[in-house]
């Protein structure tokens, strides 16, 4: 029943406003004054994404982390039957519905509240998302952006941590990036993206100043510096990795130790990206060139096989080494 549960939610999106306005209205209805009415299309479109299964681990993980706050920050975790029902009533105005499906809804949705509700036992006080403007979209390589956002409220991170994206282009789907940079005195985050997957794909060619787009909680990932500590650092990564061990040095710059000068760090790091883009482009030729290779090995081959009046084998990258026109075996892998 995913696939089912998957397109009866789109079938809803397609009326999103009409949908999140319905959605309000049940939860109003019951439980009233909780889930503020500006917030309910972002609170939707999260829930029903996360009930109708439509995510990876780390997609889910970040629905559930802004869902988690969302219901502590709302007073909603004593009502989450509700809330299911509202989901559910909300989604049989615009899917083609049967008993079937509707049993689907009901289960997957009661999954999805557990594991809110066990996010809201590890979230922290504060908004669950912060509603951010684009105000730079710098296409630093090929497939690779540089987007700059102001929060409209400051939002308090450090640097290493991650942090759920959402754009109003993809609503409902949330992943994970690190500022790449110390939280600086205009309150701006600034993310690096590579176009991999829809929501990547969509910050890296669609968004563009002006845009909106959320930011969820920070979260610790294991990369957080202890600001006392004066010891040697080593840090490794590669492509858009480079992201938070930017953030990590801008904050050792900041406190004037080691040395290290922003302006130096800036240098560096702009050269890297640029390295970046040089290095994928090469990596796309020689894919092409190898492509190209194999087609003409595989010719080669068939040209073999047709003078041995041997049988062609089912799939070349699986077939044994064949000998060629001077006794030597080659394959196709």
């Amino acid at each position: 029943m995913t696939a089912a549960l998957a397109a009866s939610w789109s079938a809803t999106m397609r009326y999103a406003r009409e949908a999140a306005d319905h959605f309000w209205c049940a939860v109003e209805d019951r439980c009233p004054g909780t889930l503020p009415e500006r917030e309910a299309a972002v609170f939707l479109a999260a829930f029903g994404r996360l009930v109708s299964g439509g995510d990876d681990p780390a997609g889910r993980a970040a629905l559930s982390a802004v869902l988690g706050r969302a219901c502590r920050r709302y007073r909603l975790l004593p009502h989450l039957l509700t809330v299911e029902a509202a989901l559910v009533a909300t989604v049989s105005r615009h899917a083609r519905w049967t008993p079937e499906l509707a049993g689907a809804w009901v289960g997957a949705a009661r999954r999805a509240t557990a594991a809110v509700s066990r996010a809201a036992e590890q979230a922290g006080d504060g908004p669950p998302w912060w509603p951010a403007q684009v105000v730079d979209h710098d296409r630093a390589a090929d497939g690779i952006a540089v987007v700059t956002a102001r929060p409209w409220r400051r939002l308090a991170f450090r640097p290493g941590q991650a942090l759920p994206v959402c754009t109003e282009r993809r609503p409902g789907r949330w992943r994970w990036y690190s500022p790449a940079n110390a939280p600086r005195p205009d309150g701006t985050v600034e993310l690096h993206v590579r176009a991999v997957a829809a929501v990547s794909r969509t910050l890296v060619h669609r968004v563009r100043p002006g845009d909106r787009i959320w930011l969820g909680p920070p979260r610790s990932i294991g990369l957080t510096l202890d600001p006392a500590s004066n010891a040697d650092l080593l840090l490794v990564a590669g492509g858009t990795g480079l992201a938070p061990l930017r953030a990590l040095v801008e904050q050792v710059a900041a406190l004037g130790r080691r040395g290290y000068r922003t302006d130096d760090v800036d240098a560096l790091l702009h050269r890297l990206v640029y390295e970046l883009g040089e290095r994928t482009r090469l990596l796309d030729d020689t894919r092409g060139e190898n492509d190209r290779i194999k087609r003409a090995l595989r010719a080669w081959q068939a040209e073999v096989r047709e003078a041995d009046g041997a049988r062609a084998p089912e799939a070349v990258p699986d077939s044994p080494s064949r000998p060629g026109p001077d006794g030597r075996r080659a394959a196709v892998r």
